[in-house]
């Protein structure tokens, strides 16, 4: 068999894993945790496999994937990888581009650590897990922010003394970077492709940005992956007074109220229910009043996102879902569009519930000049097309 490339997407609430030969795609696996199991899904071309993989912990589950290839007679050999692409989230110029994980790399990995703890502990771990696997097989970061390395200064830069931004290498770097890149290269071959074009990837993370051309303009994420619109679990952009009072009156560290802010708060944090939308969306239908609330301002803040990266843009020609809530979701994307009649954004409803059952690239406008497309983020997909160019 040729050599194939193993894709290594560790999120901040799943594992995936894909292997590819070229651009495409033998297997996909995903581990994520289902009423305090861990669940893989296998997919082998058009045949889908369920199975409880019996680990304690999401950082264990990679070195179950060759066996369950095994198990289901995937024809998938270890020593037929080449490559692993692994994707890297850290607020870095150093990582706004792909390159071979190597000793500076990973050395430099552990010195961001701090600043981005919720993804780059679980790399690092990645990292290190196949280096053990496949000692003799290069590993690649593929950089989550790269794509948004062509950001103006004027927008990536904070407002703060410039020297202090240069030493620290502190600016707006963004994230979601690889999946929105997914989108572009869909739409292009789809000959979709807007001029001005506003992506929302929704999922555990959320972000919304702005596309001229293909290219990121701007981004809600910033410095980390903590700023910007309420998630699942992270908090979104807080005054920083407001986080020095949360630090004196639960009297913590700085490193214990970043946690807070990464793993407690969002959806959760608000809804006191459970940092899965779904549950909160089920429960704000009974009428609670933490769910109604949760819901309310996540949508709020998604809708003011939308708005913002337009005006970055100076007027918008079409508006994209993606991600698995934002895929996946009929009714999130129905509250956040419900406001943007004003902009020439008009959903039909019985398309926009459609969708949510594809994987193809669905318009869910009805009457305007504006498309609303739903994409699934293939961030594997880009993954392996960017891995095999890095040398």
């Amino acid at each position: 068999m040729d050599k194939l490339i193993l894709v290594v997407n560790p999120g901040s609430s799943s594992r995936k894993y894909a292997v590819y030969k070229g651009q495409e795609c033998l297997a996909d696996l995903h581990f994520e945790t289902s009423q305090n199991k861990i669940i893989c899904t296998l997919r082998l071309g058009e045949k889908i496999n369920q199975a409880i993989i019996h680990v304690d912990s999401l950082d264990k589950v990679g070195a179950q994937v060759f066996e369950v290839l095994s198990f289901y007679n995937a024809q998938i050999k270890v020593e037929d990888i080449a490559k692993i692409a692994i994707r890297v989230v850290a607020p870095s110029s150093y990582f706004q581009q792909h390159r071979r994980l190597d000793k500076r790399a990973l050395s430099k990995l552990e010195e961001l650590k701090s600043d981005a703890g919720l993804h780059i502990t679980s790399t690092l771990k990645e990292s290190k897990l196949f280096s053990k696997l496949l000692p003799d097989v290069d590993q690649f970061a593929i950089s989550d922010s790269a794509f948004h390395s062509t950001i103006p200064d004027y927008i990536s830069s904070y407002a703060i003394e410039q020297t202090y931004a240069d030493k620290l290498d502190i600016k707006r770097y963004g994230y979601h970077g690889i999946s929105v890149g997914s989108v572009v290269t869909q739409l292009k071959v789809e000959n979709k492709m807007a001029e001005r074009l506003v992506v929302c990837h929704i999922g555990s993370g959320v972000s919304v940005t702005a596309l001229r051309g293909g290219k990121s303009l701007d981004t809600t994420m910033g410095y980390s992956p903590l700023e910007g619109v309420a998630m699942a679990t992270r908090s979104g952009s807080i005054d920083p007074v407001a986080v020095r009072a949360l630090r004196k009156d639960l009297d913590i560290s700085e490193n214990q109220v970043i946690e807070l802010l990464n793993k407690e708060s969002g959806l959760l944090g608000v809804s006191g229910i459970s940092s899965d939308l779904r549950d909160i969306l089920a429960e704000r239908r009974k009428g609670n009043d933490s769910a109604t609330l949760a819901v309310a301002l996540y949508v709020h803040r998604i809708q003011q996102a939308i708005a913002s990266m337009i005006a970055s843009l100076g007027g918008v020609d079409g508006l994209v879902f993606t991600g698995i809530v934002g895929q996946r979701s009929a009714e999130i994307r129905s509250l956040i569009l419900a406001k943007m009649m004003y902009l020439d954004f008009h959903v039909a409803a019985e398309k926009n519930h459609k969708a949510s059952e594809t994987n193809k690239i669905l318009d869910i406008s009805s009457s305007g000049p504006l498309n609303i497309y739903v994409v699934a983020s293939r961030e594997d997909q880009e993954m392996a097309r960017l891995a095999e160019i890095i040398r």
